[in-house]
């Protein structure tokens, strides 16, 4: 066995083995071929596209002559920095036949690091080397992702999105693009703006009632992407003409689509509790106007006016107050002096007041006498005293309440008495004593009189009458002396 040394890697060399014998003439000689291992491998990256690379492919020593088949082959596994991960599966691609080449690797991804191998080989083996390299970037490939309408005003339309997809940035997003235009069939001029980062956008100053296309698309270094698109509208403009206690008058622009108009009461504007919540729609195809009636008196209502079902707009309108519709609840009588009486009262029922209570006014008169008194209570509370009263009357009271006009008056009517005092405002406890005393000297100065006469007859034996001759004729006798 002999091995044979010096060989160069990746040739093919022809062999002459002689066999030698004893004797001079016994002697044969027999070729064979071998071939060497492949050898070293060197790649060089010539240059850089968006989506490939032009590399040097160089094997220290090759086959010139074909005449052993080297099997070989270029893979490559790309990395995306949008997401620092593995964003590819290993791709195998292109032949390499073998001899120093420059091999042109396309349809790989702008913007991404590749890890590219190169592997030659024959019979009795193969060499591998690999090289790392990045594509350039490029303009975004696809646009941003999930572009939508999340508000819509009468003059304002705000829209969001999500970025571009890793895979098709193809470079450091800078910002968004946005245009827009009326989706009117015409030929009307797209607005464009210019927006700095950001994942949302409102744009303004838009007419009502009108269909938007809306355009959004990422721009990087290199520039602008794809555009991805939307069509929204703003609002629905309608107008109040009028309102009454049951109806409310509304218009709008006149448009060849159906119309649908719903609406539906929340809550009194002066009432904690729900009036009427039933939904009731109505279609409105070809009118400019409508009106709403049958409603609740002061009832606050939502009105909805769609447009074939995707332009649609809302209104809250208050219907009109009225005078309530009945008189308050629990009036009682809280006290009185001999010129005042106190009373209060219990508030209107909710769904009977029809506006906002302001005040009360109350009515009264002296009990079984035709004409009544009316005095009007200053803001809403619910209580009030009568003053200026007669002492000692009973007097007949009612009570109603005030929005925009008066309501009616208690059905029950309240009856309730002054004291019998003195004036206003006077003490009598000392006049009360001096009457006593006074009435007591009285009695005593009489009882007196009345006995000294008497006396004074049976001493005289005379009647009462002439008693009463004589002492007056002594009475003049003396003023004359």
């Amino acid at each position: 066995m002999k091995s044979l040394t010096g060989l160069m890697a990746g040739q093919c060399y022809s062999v002459s083995v002689v066999r030698v014998s004893c004797l001079p003439s016994d002697t044969a000689t027999r070729n064979i071929t071998l071939v060497t291992n492949p050898g070293n491998i060197s790649i060089d990256v010539v240059s850089t596209y968006s989506h490939g690379f032009s590399l040097m492919i160089n094997l220290t020593h090759y086959v010139e002559n074909g005449i052993y088949h080297i099997m070989n082959n270029v893979t490559w596994l790309r990395f995306l920095h949008c997401n620092n991960g593995l964003g590819g599966s290993n791709v195998t691609d292109q032949a390499y036949d073998g001899n120093p080449t420059n091999l042109i690797i396309t349809g790989l991804v702008p913007n991404s690091e590749y890890n590219m191998t190169v592997v030659v080989g024959n019979a009795l083996g193969s060499r591998t080397q690999s090289v790392f390299n990045q594509t350039q970037p490029a303009a975004p490939s696809a646009p941003p992702q999930d572009i939508v309408a999340v508000n819509q005003t009468l003059f304002t339309i705000t829209i969001s999105w999500q970025p571009v997809d890793c895979a098709h940035q193809n470079g450091n997003i800078t910002g968004y693009e946005i245009r827009y235009r009326k989706e009117d069939g015409g030929n009307t001029e797209a607005v464009s703006v210019r927006v700095i980062m950001g994942a949302d956008y409102t744009l303004t100053d838009l007419q009502p009632s009108t269909t938007y296309l809306i355009q959004v698309a990422a721009n990087n270094t290199v520039g602008r992407g794809v555009f991805g698109s939307i069509s929204a509208s703003t609002l629905f403009e309608v107008h109040v003409i009028s309102t009454t206690s049951t109806s409310i008058n509304i218009s709008w622009a006149k448009v060849d689509y159906e119309v649908l108009i719903t609406w539906i009461s929340t809550l009194s504007s002066n009432c904690t509790q729900n009036i009427d919540q039933s939904l009731k729609k109505d279609s409105l195809n070809g009118k400019s106007s409508y009106v709403i009636d049958g409603l609740k008196v002061f009832t606050e209502y939502n009105i909805t006016l769609c447009i074939n079902g995707s332009i649609c707009t809302f209104k809250t309108v208050v219907t009109n107050a009225t005078a309530p519709s009945a008189p308050p609840k629990g009036m009682s009588w809280e006290g009185s002096s001999s010129t005042n009486i106190t009373i209060k009262w219990g508030p209107v029922p909710c769904a009977d007041r029809n506006g906002n209570i302001t005040s009360y006014v109350v009515m009264f008169r002296e009990n079984g006498k035709e004409i009544f008194y009316n005095e009007a209570t200053t803001g809403g509370d619910m209580e009030f005293t009568i003053t200026g009263l007669q002492r000692s009357t009973e007097y007949e009271i009612k009570v109603a309440a005030f929005t925009v006009a008066v309501g009616p008056f208690t059905n029950e009517s309240l009856f309730a008495s002054t004291t019998a005092g003195t004036r206003e405002g006077g003490s009598n406890v000392g006049g009360v004593v001096a009457s006593v005393i006074l009435s007591v000297l009285f009695l005593i100065g009489a009882t007196l009189g009345i006995l000294a006469t008497i006396w004074l007859m049976r001493r005289c034996r005379c009647s009462l009458g002439i008693f009463f001759i004589s002492t007056l004729l002594c009475v003049l006798c003396r003023k004359k002396s």
